[in-house]
């Protein structure tokens, strides 16, 4: 797995404070946080890490870029934050965690480097615990076509897709542009394995994760 250097000095993953909220809302309405062990994995600058310490729990976040760790550090102090990977957690024990979230790491993976992180996760994990996964749905070959291109030269076409995104997109959010789609698209893999399926979940509606680019499921071990 490599780091996603693009990202180095931005914004949390949702940059937008109240989507911390909306995504707990949405995925975990019922959800006791209180005293769980929670791993937050591809934390970024920690916004939602310390969102889920503030609802009571013994928060961890991960995070493969040490920049993003050191900000989360200066920012928060509740959580405990750590520089690592997703493919290798063996700084935790077997069945440690209540609850995993991995909405932003995911699609910078491939296909066999997804299947050892959630063979992580489940490791992890304590029974009855449960993992949300957030994926990049999977797309036709022309897109995937034009987004090989890009990542071939990005630095020539990312002014070019800055101008025309709006238009394709109907939104005029720079930030969200710049962010999601002109960085997003730099290293992405898309798609997902084809058995979680049968724990697909609603995506929560949010500039980031939203129904029309994301897949959305949540693991439970028994």
């Amino acid at each position: 797995m490599k780091d996603c250097t693009q990202f180095n000095g931005s914004l949390d993953f949702f940059f937008y404070p109240e989507e911390n909220q909306n995504l707990i809302d949405h995925y975990f309405p019922d959800y006791n946080f209180k005293n769980k062990r929670v791993l937050d994995t591809g934390c970024r600058n920690g916004g939602l890490t310390n969102f889920i310490f503030e609802k009571g729990a013994e928060v961890t976040g991960i995070d493969l870029n040490n920049r993003a760790i050191e900000k989360a550090r200066s920012l928060f102090k509740g959580p405990n934050f750590l520089v690592g990977n997703i493919l290798d957690l063996d700084m935790f024990e077997n069945n440690y965690f209540d609850l995993i979230i991995c909405t932003g790491t995911l699609p910078y993976l491939n296909s066999n480097e997804k299947m050892r992180a959630i063979e992580e996760f489940n490791r992890i994990l304590r029974p009855d615990g449960k993992i949300l996964l957030a994926f990049q749905k999977d797309k036709n070959l022309l897109f995937r076509s034009v987004v090989g291109i890009y990542n071939l030269f990005p630095k020539y076409i990312r002014p070019l897709l800055m101008f025309i995104a709006p238009y394709i997109l109907k939104n005029s959010d720079s930030l969200y542009i710049k962010y999601a789609i002109v960085e997003g698209l730099i290293n992405i893999h898309f798609g997902y394995p084809d058995f979680l399926n049968k724990n697909e979940v609603a995506t929560t509606d949010s500039r980031i994760i939203s129904s029309r680019f994301s897949k959305s499921f949540i693991l439970e071990k028994k």
